[in-house]
């Protein structure tokens, strides 16, 4: 079985809404020139931070002392200690309420970080964070300590090595080696003590007023908070916990630290900067950078600046970052497009030591730029590295730092730019196109509507189409469908008048050759001769009967237009109709009514309905076939009367079943003796449609043969 192919048929609206559609390449274009942008952007970006990082490293040249402030030991390979200045003097009250401003600073030890460790030591049970800071010639030190076990020191003993205490390790400014402990019976204030560099049993020598703190017991240990003054440091400290957990023994289960406190060589150096450094890099900073300044042992000598903090323009300027913020399309700009994080992980933030790859570079003296990627993966950060030279010697570098919010900022408010006008241009291009194809397809409707009611079913011209002055095309097609029907109403008035004209026309010389032939009758004529004017009466006869039926065609359309209808029952008639029928036909006339009601009132003509009835009978005669009867039959149906004309014989051709009502359409195949142009059923056709009703033909399905059906309106 050959399935059909589904065609899926748009309107000229729908095909230029989807015609529109081709309009989102201009956003699609627009968002890939946007995101190539940004290759651009950090291009540029990389080349602003490095001609800054120049300039600082000119500026910095002329102050090459700063370099020389600390002494350069080039066997120094451990942890190096960048000590950065405080907003204000810490209250030392063993909490770390004053620090939470720089949680950023705190440097994290645990199981990797043990010095040492006895048997008895469980993994992870010993903890502990740091965080430094210096304020007005102070060095302020937080320890917490993570330590489910506290032994605090047997007020009876010398000893301050045999419970829980903190290990301060130092170089003096005179170069000295010298070791502090910090120990309490409970929590309070608290004191340092010097002790001896004896390695088995170090007892405390003297006390040191100048270390002073607090310790203070937490959820998950205890906190010791205590300031150093600067005077007393040199180049090197280092901080170790010592943990004992059981008060018996006393033995050290762990010691956790930065670095081994025994050796001076082991301790971690340290970097003070000094005022004019700070000064300096603080007058060079930007909002939302950070510069460093590194020697050539890697360590940190100065800092300045925050990439966390808000560097955009617009904030300085006292705008809105945020033009749509607190909005419906903000947060929809926020799921869709990928915005600059708030806050994310600085894992250089406490660094004091810098041994990227850009700081190798300017440190042997080759500028450099490196994007790297934040631990969280949320941000990108770009560092420009730039040697700083001394005569013909490069003595450090300086590295600055910037994040990719701006830019990842501008490709957010470029994007919604570009959003926001290809909505409205999409909007507006659609709504342009929706009110052209609107206008089109409605001159282009009413067009086809005109065209449609200008000819009526048979084919009359019954009405004109408007001629429209606009220039287009559609304009073109309405003159020309204008002209057209103007030529086919001149065309179908010939026809219309041509049978009229016939008939009129033939008359004459058909009067003229009946009288002819009616005086050769009255003379003496020999077989031959009177054979031949016979056929010639014959021939005459049918002539006048095909001008009969075209002159009953045109009178029959004449009186169409003048009948007056009138309401007559034509369950009265057509029994009268066929009771003549049968008294003249040979054939059976069988006629049935099953209507319910006995009077079917119609309005109209009972004369025309009797014609009409003739010419069904007729036709059903001349098709049926001998000794079969013609059934004519009335039924009701609503508020319809059907009458029905059946008879046995030949089918229809499918071919010409939609013609049989035109004029000049006949299926007879055989020649009769009466002549038959297609107007008898062109007539019934006429005949039902001024009685506002429909006739149609078609094949009985009960046997071989036609049925006419008749459908007229009851008259209520």
């Amino acid at each position: 079985m050959q399935r059909q192919k589904m065609r899926i048929r748009l309107s000229l609206r729908q095909k230029l809404l989807l015609v529109s559609l081709v309009l989102l390449i201009i956003p699609w274009v627009g968002s890939r020139y946007i995101h190539d942008m940004e290759n651009y952007l950090r291009e540029n970006q990389q080349q602003a931070l490095l001609n800054r990082a120049q300039d600082v490293a000119a500026i910095l040249q002329t102050h090459h002392d700063l370099f020389n402030s600390q002494p350069v030991d080039t066997t120094i390979t451990h942890r190096h200690l960048y000590v950065r200045p405080l907003k204000s003097a810490i209250q030392l009250d063993g909490y770390a309420n004053d620090w939470q401003m720089y949680n950023k600073r705190i440097e994290r030890f645990n199981d990797a970080n043990l010095l040492y460790k006895s048997p008895a030591y469980k993994p992870g049970s010993l903890k502990m964070q740091q965080q430094v800071g210096r304020f007005s010639g102070f060095l302020y030190v937080l320890i917490k300590v993570t330590d489910k076990h506290i032994v605090y020191r047997d007020p009876q003993s010398l000893h301050l090595d045999r419970d829980d205490h903190l290990t301060i390790a130092m170089e003096t400014p005179q170069g000295k080696f010298v070791r502090y402990q910090l120990a309490t019976i409970a929590p309070g204030w608290i004191n340092a003590h010097l002790i001896s560099n004896q390695t088995e049993d170090p007892l405390p020598v003297a006390p040191e007023l100048r270390i002073k703190g607090e310790w203070q017991e937490t959820a998950s240990g205890y906190n010791i908070e205590f300031r150093i003054p600067l005077s007393m440091l040199g180049r090197r400290l280092s901080f170790t916990i010592t943990d004992v957990d059981d008060p018996q023994s006393r033995h050290p289960v762990a010691v956790i630290g930065s670095s081994n406190n025994q050796r001076l060589q082991d301790l971690d150096t340290i970097m003070i900067p000094s005022p004019a450094v700070e000064q300096l890099l603080e007058r060079l900073s930007r909002p939302a950078s950070r510069i460093w300044v590194i020697d050539q042992q890697f360590r940190v000598i100065g800092t300045v600046g925050d990439i966390n903090a808000d560097g955009d323009d617009n904030v300085d300027n006292g705008e809105d970052p945020a033009p749509y913020a607190n909005t419906l399309l903000d947060r929809l700009y926020q799921l869709i497009l990928e915005q600059p994080a708030t806050e994310f992980i600085d894992e250089l933030s406490s660094a004091s030591r810098l041994e990227g790859k850009e700081i190798k570079s300017a440190l042997s003296g080759h500028k450099a730029t490196q994007w790297r990627a934040n631990p969280d993966r949320k941000t990108n950060i770009l560092t420009a590295a730039y040697p700083v030279y001394s005569g013909q010697h490069v003595i450090g570098a300086v590295a600055i730092e910037e994040t990719n919010q701006r830019i990842l900022l501008l490709q957010n408010r470029a994007m919604e730019i570009l959003i926001n006008l290809t909505v409205v241009a999409l909007f507006c291009s659609i709504l342009v196109l929706l009110l052209f194809a609107t206008r089109l397809s409605w001159r282009i409707r009413q067009l086809r509507n005109e065209a449609d009611q200008a000819i009526a079913e048979d084919g009359r011209v019954q009405g004109t189409i408007t001629t429209s002055g606009a220039g287009d095309e559609v304009g073109d097609l309405s003159r020309s469908f204008s002209a057209m029907l103007h030529r086919l109403t001149q065309y179908n008035r010939y026809l219309e008048t041509l049978a009229s004209k016939l008939s009129h026309e033939l008359r004459t010389p058909i009067t003229v050759v009946k009288s002819s032939l009616d005086n050769l009758d009255s003379r003496v004529l020999d077989d031959n001769s009177r054979q031949y004017t016979q056929r010639a009466k014959e021939g005459l006869q049918r002539l006048n009967h095909i001008l009969n039926r075209m002159s009953e065609a045109t009178r029959l359309e004449q009186t169409l237009q003048s009948e007056a209808p009138e309401v007559f029952n034509l369950a009265k008639l057509i029994p009268s109709c066929a009771y003549g029928y049968q008294q003249t036909q040979h054939h059976v006339i069988q006629f049935t009514c099953n209507a319910a009601a006995s009077t079917l009132n119609i309005l109209g003509s009972p004369e025309l309905i009797a014609q009409l009835l003739d010419k069904l009978v007729e036709n059903a005669l001349d098709f049926a076939e001998a000794d079969t009867p013609i059934i004519i039959d009335i039924t009701t149906e609503m508020d319809v009367i059907i009458l029905k004309v059946k008879n046995q014989g030949p089918a229809i051709p499918e071919d010409i079943a939609d013609q049989l009502f035109d004029s000049m359409v006949s299926q007879r195949k055989q020649r009769s003796e009466t002549p038959h142009l297609g107007l008898g059923l062109y007539i019934v056709r006429m005949i039902s449609e001024f009685h506002h009703g429909q006739v149609l033909a078609q094949n009985r399905a009960d046997c071989p043969g036609t049925e006419f059906i008749l459908r007229l309106p009851i008259h209520h």
